[in-house]
């Protein structure tokens, strides 16, 4: 089908390829200047052109976290996937399949998240808010995460497609793609499917498991490690990254802040059919965001992903749409300040290792040539 342009946005049309036009020399600059278009002419932008700025964004930011430090710590998942990758380059192509799940590197599929934004999220949308919803949703999208949990992160993405698709055959191909990709999906599509027709016993429920949970899991370990649970056996097999020791983590306060803001918001008294559509969608991650803590922090952060990385710039932007003014403004200021983290910040140490924020032409690309 052909696109139809519109003859009134031919400018803007043009204005929105200014950031491919930047992304050979500098893609941070070009990262930037995306979301400051989204932001200045949210409300004049069309379908095609929040779709070019939403892309753009994306390729950028991959090259951007994809030029981070890697292996400066055992946590890193990206050991494991680069272990894969070069069993793949020395010609043993089966390797992509592992147990239980696929592995992949197609970094660039994160774009499914526009269509899901474009398709169903923000299909009741008035055109002037869609810009900021897509501005928001990709500036609070964790591209460094999605570096570390990329199989994660395509489930997650893929359950979006199941939770919105109108067959049962269409939610059942999307659940076996997603398990494919990681078998979280086990334990979280059921339980989000259950939300929507019975959400006040699973949130009950969910509370009563990851309290019992949280008693119990130095016993689960200690089963684990003297061979009682099978190791080999979905979602038993994740056991063993705790076991070494490596699932503590503690969120940095900006996230416990947002997350807080994010319920708030939620929780505010409102007519609003869109965000009484996302609220039981809310507390029941914001719920399984602490109480997993009672577990370990790891779990807590894992289990969260779609909830903290992926869709939490969506989130606020539902709970923030009625003041629109306001989310304006908090948009622009979180957008100077992830400019300044990234040039000025703790991570600017990590995040410019492979490449630096500018150089010659495609200088990421013919770097090593």
């Amino acid at each position: 089908m052909l696109v139809v342009l519109d003859s009134r946005h031919y400018g803007l049309y043009v204005a929105c390829l200014l950031p491919y036009m930047a992304l050979p020399f500098c893609p941070l600059f070009s990262f930037i200047l995306g979301f400051l278009l989204l932001l200045a002419c949210g409300r004049e932008l069309d379908k095609l052109c929040r779709i070019a700025l939403g892309v753009g964004i994306i390729l950028s930011g991959s090259i951007l976290y994809a030029s981070r430090m890697y292996f400066h710590w055992e946590g890193d998942d990206f050991i494991r996937y680069f272990a894969t990758y070069r069993t793949l380059l020395n010609g043993d192509i089966m390797q992509v399949f592992s147990l239980y799940k696929i592995e992949c590197a197609l970094g660039f599929w994160y774009v499914v998240l526009i269509a899901w934004l474009e398709k169903y999220a923000m299909s009741e949308l008035k055109e002037s808010e869609k810009s900021l919803c897509v501005c928001l949703s990709l500036l609070f999208f964790d591209f460094y995460i999605a570096g570390e949990y990329t199989r994660q992160f395509f489930a997650s993405l893929v359950i979006l497609y199941a939770l919105y698709a109108r067959t049962t055959l269409g939610k059942l191909f999307a659940i076996a793609l997603a398990t494919l990709f990681h078998t979280s999906t086990l334990l979280i599509a059921p339980l989000l499917f259950a939300l929507r027709h019975y959400p006040k016993a699973t949130l009950a429920l969910s509370f009563a498991v990851v309290v019992l949970a949280g008693l119990t899991f130095p016993q689960i370990l200690a089963l684990y490690n003297s061979g009682v649970l099978p190791r080999e056996l979905p979602l038993f097999d994740k056991l063993g990254f705790y076991a070494m020791g490596f699932g503590e983590f503690m969120p940095n306060a900006i996230e416990l802040g947002l997350v807080i803001m994010v319920a708030g918001l939620i929780l505010l008294p409102t007519n609003d059919p869109i965000k009484k559509r996302w609220f039981f969608f809310v507390v029941w991650f914001v719920m399984m965001y602490f109480a997993l803590h009672l577990v370990i922090g790891g779990i807590a952060h894992r289990f969260t992903i779609l909830f903290t990385t992926i869709l939490l710039g969506f989130l606020l932007f539902v709970g923030l749409r009625r003041f629109s003014i306001l989310a304006l403004f908090f948009a622009g200021a979180c957008l100077l300040y992830k400019l300044k983290t990234m040039l000025f910040g703790k991570e600017n140490i990590y995040l410019f290792d492979s490449y630096g924020i500018y150089g010659k032409w495609f200088y990421y690309i013919f770097k090593e040539l």
